[in-house]
């Protein structure tokens, strides 16, 4: 399953063992990032930015999260678009997760 910025708000549903991907548009050279709140009962198991190349300055890219449903319950994954290392926070991104 794979949620965008679109999806920011909505509950899913997905079954234990299950992963989902969260696609984000970001730009890195504004000194923004997205970074990971929280994930509840949700295993983080990798990110990265989607394509290859090299990054042209100013230019939008898409960040990528991929979470694991490990078991049963409700969870949120909630997080933030920031300056690393400060709390100036840009905007969030938050989805609710049910697990069955």
């Amino acid at each position: 399953m794979i949620l965008r910025d679109y999806d920011r708000g909505r509950t899913v549903e997905m079954a234990a063992g299950d992963t989902l991907t969260l696609e984000l548009n970001e730009i890195p050279s504004s000194g923004y990032r997205w970074e990971i709140e929280s994930a509840g009962r949700l295993e983080h198991v990798g990110s990265g930015y989607a394509g290859g190349g090299a990054q042209v300055p100013g230019a939008g890219r898409v960040r990528w999260f991929r979470f694991r449903a490990t078991q049963p319950g409700l969870s949120s994954i909630k997080l933030r678009n920031a300056r690393e290392g400060t709390n100036d926070v840009a905007e969030w991104f938050e989805v609710t997760i049910s697990v069955k």
